[in-house]
């Protein structure tokens, strides 16, 4: 969509300076190629499927499902705006409660394969790999998480709503993670 106006304003500006026509010319020629794209674009074929898909009857227990546009909007804001605070977020609360995770998987371990010296190598090994990669995980889980439950939240209940379901979300993983540590 922003490609797209993007391009008409682009073509537009394009037209007027470089081609000396009228805007009302412009606008006449583009109006034309908005009509024609949809036949120039989509084959027949595709375009008489959709038709005949949009102008099924619901079966007796189906029931429409309109899309809203105003929703739609506070979706998409909800769901960058929840990106960016899971992502950041589950990044630094990952980071803040690691080290004591670490220390207490490493002691338990330590413990757990004594005269298993085989054993204890392999799981410290593990433990460190996943160390590692537990923050970039972190950031993109929580990203991924985020886009969806603020896109969700959003469009449902607005970004408002949105944005304290995230902070929720991220209180509980903090809670979790540090009950592993106290354990």
């Amino acid at each position: 969509m922003i490609g797209s106006l993007g391009y008409g304003i682009y073509n537009g500006f394009d037209k007027i300076l470089n081609h000396d026509k009228t805007i009302k010319q412009v606008i006449n020629e583009e109006i034309e190629n908005i009509k024609n794209f949809r036949e120039s674009i989509i084959p027949n074929k595709i375009l008489k499927k959709i038709n005949e898909i949009s102008e099924e009857k619901l079966g007796e227990s189906e029931k429409p499902f309109d899309i809203k546009i105003i929703e739609s909007i506070k979706g998409l804001i909800g769901g960058v705006i929840g990106m960016a605070m899971d992502s950041i977020g589950a990044t630094a609360i990952t980071a803040i409660n690691l080290p004591d995770l670490l220390l207490k998987v490493i002691k338990e371990t330590i413990q757990e394969t004594k005269g298993q010296p085989v054993k204890k190598a392999l799981i410290l090994s593990i433990i460190t790999i996943a160390a590692a990669l537990a923050i970039p995980t972190s950031t993109t889980g929580g990203a991924v998480y985020g886009l969806y439950r603020g896109t969700k939240e959003g469009y449902q209940n607005g970004v408002l709503e949105s944005i304290k379901e995230n902070i929720k979300d991220l209180e509980k993983y903090h809670k979790i993670l540090r009950s592993l540590t106290r354990k």
